[in-house]
Formats: C-alpha cells, structure tokens, sequence
C-alpha cells in the first residue's frame, strides 16, 4: 500500500516501526500517571506528555501518512493505544474509550523500577488476548462455513485437543497461538520444527548455557547426496506482527556463527524482518535463512508439525431439499 508523508520530513522504517511498537509505551505511560496524581484526562495527553518520558520526539510522535485509499496513518496511535488496552488487561490501567486513563490499585502500588515487563504484563495478557483473538477468529471461521455450505460442528470447533478450519484462516490463528507461547516455549517449538525437518539438534548448545553467545539452539544437517554435515545456529524471536527483527538481531547472530564456527545460521519468527535486516542476511561471510511467520506456517503445513490436514466434506442440500417433490 502507497503512503504519502503528511508531514515536511520522513521517518525511516526502523523508527516507523519502533513508534508503532506497543512495549515501548508501557513504562512511560505508566510513570506519566504516575508522576501526574495517577490519572490523564486522555490519548491527546498522554501524546504531549511521552517525549519526556521516551527517545521519541513530538516530530515522530505526530508523524502521519496518507494510505492510497486516503486513510490518515497516525503510527503511534497504533502503539499507545494497544499498549494502554495491555495495561488495562494486566490490571493497572482503566480507561474509558481513551479518556479518563488512571492506574488501579494495582498499578499504584507496583514499583516501576522493578517492573518486569514479560512477568508483570506479557505473561499475563498472552493468555486472555489468545482466548478473545481464538473466539473471535472461530465466530469468523464458523460464519463463512455456513456461508460456504461446510459442515463444521462447533463441537469440531471447540475441541480442546485439535480445531478445524475450512480454509488458510489457521495460519492466522497459529501465529497467534505460537505468539502466545513463552519465549522458551517458542525456542523449543522451533527446535521441534527443525528436527522434523531433518535436523540433528545439539543437547546442551543453545539449551543449557554454555557460553554460545544466546544462540536457541545448535544443528547438524546431513547432505545425502554429498555426504557433507553443515553446522548451523539457531535463534528465535517471538514478536507479534509488528514488530521487525532488526538489522542488530542479524548481526549478533552473525557473531554467534562465527564465534561457534558454524556453516551458516536460521532466524525464525513469528513477525517479519526489516529491510535493512534482510540486506544485512544475504551479505557477510556466512548466509543466515530467514524465516518470518508466514513462512513458518507454511514449514509446518510441509511437515506437518503441530497442525494436520483434515478432509472437509460438503453436502448437496438441494438434493435432499427437493426429495419430497420426487416422490
């Protein structure tokens, strides 16, 4: 999609999407209520108040752009906005439609300086937002089943072991769920998707700390053909859809192959990768594979890891609806 800058400047697409980036909201929108009797009166002054308390400039803050269908793109909106939503999931915040922002009781006794933001937020949201995206990805996947003449229980909906979908809305849904998954849950997920896919995993590197520089884990891949094992490092990054692994992330773990004198390296996530994160992958000494979150469904679609293919049927209900005529 086209966008046009409505302002006499430009942002880059890292700081683009670092204003959009709900974690970086948390803090400062928490202390500004803090530091300002525990309540603002709403968005428009939390936005005039957040240069001081972030690295980000009213000029960034204020940067929009014009979409090709005339849409007005404010993108921090984006970010204070679900950031405040997360702290009222997490119960510090209460907001009414963005007005009358005030900390709970909750959030007035939590000390920020020993705030966690993966214990003391994430932890806590993930679950509670899986369950509403889950539901409401179901209403839609039971609605165009209807539509589409599919018949789909909502017992087969609602299983707790497995769900089914009429079509690609499951590699929505995944993402979601694998997002929702704790950072060492999702290491060990991607760990399990590459030893389906024909990796030898190290035991220790990668899992048990051993000086490897934060790489998620360590593989061997045999060449059949030719007989050669490569060496490869693994890091995994679980960001939701908008937040870009960046060119530094690249870079550490062009490091960490050096460093464990592997062939090449895999960065797999569950969001997508910069620009300047996918120049900086193909150039260098060694290749790093990039797999961003579309790309990782379709892996598992491939392998058939931790989702399977199920055969839908539809019924001619024309038939059995003119069945009375006939006789």
């Amino acid at each position: 999609m086209d966008e046009k800058s409505q302002n006499n400047y430009t942002l880059s697409d890292e700081r683009k999407h670092a204003v959009r980036q709900e974690k970086n909201y948390y803090i400062p929108i928490l202390k500004i209520l803090k530091d300002h009797g525990g309540e603002v009166s709403s968005y428009d002054e939390l936005t005039e108040l957040l240069p001081e308390y972030t690295d980000f400039t009213s000029d960034e803050l204020n940067y929009s752009e014009v979409t090709d269908k005339g849409n007005v793109n404010h993108y921090h909106w984006f970010g204070r906005n679900l950031a405040t939503r997360d702290l009222q999931i997490a119960g510090l915040v209460e907001h009414d439609r963005g007005k009358d922002i005030k900390l709970t009781s909750k959030g007035q006794n939590i000390d920020i300086d020993k705030l966690d933001i993966e214990r003391d937020i994430l932890d806590i949201i993930r679950p509670i937002k899986n369950k509403e995206n889950q539901r409401r990805k179901m209403e839609k996947v039971k609605a165009q089943s209807s539509k589409d003449g599919l018949m789909i229980s909502d017992s087969d909906l609602d299983s707790s072991n497995t769900s089914v979908y009429a079509d690609d809305t499951w590699k929505e849904i995944i993402l979601d769920r694998v997002y929702g998954l704790s950072p060492k849950e999702f290491e060990s997920f991607c760990r399990g998707l590459l030893r389906k896919m024909g990796f030898e995993l190290d035991t220790i590197k990668g899992i048990a700390y051993s000086g490897d520089f934060g790489i998620d884990g360590f593989g061997y891949l045999l060449d059949s053909g030719s007989l050669r094992t490569t060496r490869v490092c693994i890091q995994c990054k679980s960001y939701n859809s908008n937040h870009a692994v960046s060119v530094d992330e690249i870079n550490s773990l062009r490091g960490a192959i050096d460093t464990n004198r592997a062939d090449y390296g895999i960065m797999m996530t569950t969001s997508y990768f910069s620009d300047q994160a996918i120049k900086a992958a193909r150039s260098g000494s060694s290749n790093i594979t990039l797999i961003n979150g579309q790309e990782l469904t379709e892996l598992m679609s491939k392998y058939e890891y931790k989702v399977y293919p199920a055969t839908v049927y539809r019924v001619d209900e024309s038939y059995f609806d003119s069945a009375e005529s006939r006789e």
